[in-house]
């Protein structure tokens, strides 16, 4: 990744992850994911029509997971780009992370931790 990476799209974001090739994946606050290659250059949005408010990223087994705030969801894209699914959460969900074995964790408002 550039060192002192700037660019005026990035200035507004939530969260971020990178896949295991070092592509960083951006969750913005106009909805969407913004992914960037290891040198800093733009590659592609994901999920412009299917977030509401995304919040927290994890990526697991070619595929990103990303919470919804608003939707109460969790929603699912490959990493480049396809949309896959989306699963509820209970009350607000808000971060995710999932474990080697393929677990996924999701803090809510309504409960601690929710495991799926």
């Amino acid at each position: 990744m550039k060192k002192n990476l700037v660019r005026d799209n990035l200035r507004n974001h939530n969260d971020l992850v990178f896949d295991e090739d070092g592509n960083m994946y951006v969750i913005e606050n106009s909805c969407r994911v913004q992914v960037l290659s290891p040198q800093g250059d733009h590659l592609r949005f994901i999920g412009e029509s299917n977030f509401s408010n995304p919040v927290s990223p994890a990526i697991y087994n070619g595929h990103l997971f990303v919470t919804d705030i608003d939707k109460s969801c969790v929603v699912v894209h490959t990493l480049t780009g396809k949309y896959v699914t989306s699963f509820a959460g209970e009350g607000r969900t808000e971060c995710i992370d999932i474990d080697e074995d393929g677990f996924i964790y999701v803090s809510s408002s309504r409960k601690a931790l929710l495991i799926y």
